[in-house]
């Protein structure tokens, strides 16, 4: 039985693509670099910003924040809070 051998490249690229291409791809986005991180992730914020608007799930949010008695209000306060002392 042959051993395993430890590849860490990704499968999905072929083995000509270039060493650079593949440790850009590999690297994580740092908070040192905003633009490489907008770059890596912006199609994904802007995909779920249009989701949000086509499914009118700010409107929805919108319409529970000015119902002062609801409780659900008070929820979404405090969780909201409670994601911003992170």
């Amino acid at each position: 039985m042959s051993k395993p051998t430890l590849n860490k490249r990704r499968p999905s690229f072929p083995s000509s693509a270039p060493k650079v291409v593949l440790s850009n791809v590999d690297t994580p986005a740092t908070a040192l670099q905003p633009p490489m991180a907008l770059i890596k992730h912006g199609k994904y914020v802007l995909a779920g910003a249009g989701g949000m608007w086509y499914t009118g799930f700010i409107d929805a949010v919108g319409s529970v924040l000015e119902n002062e008695k609801a409780w659900i209000r008070s929820v979404w306060l405090y969780v909201g809070g409670m994601g911003l002392t992170r």
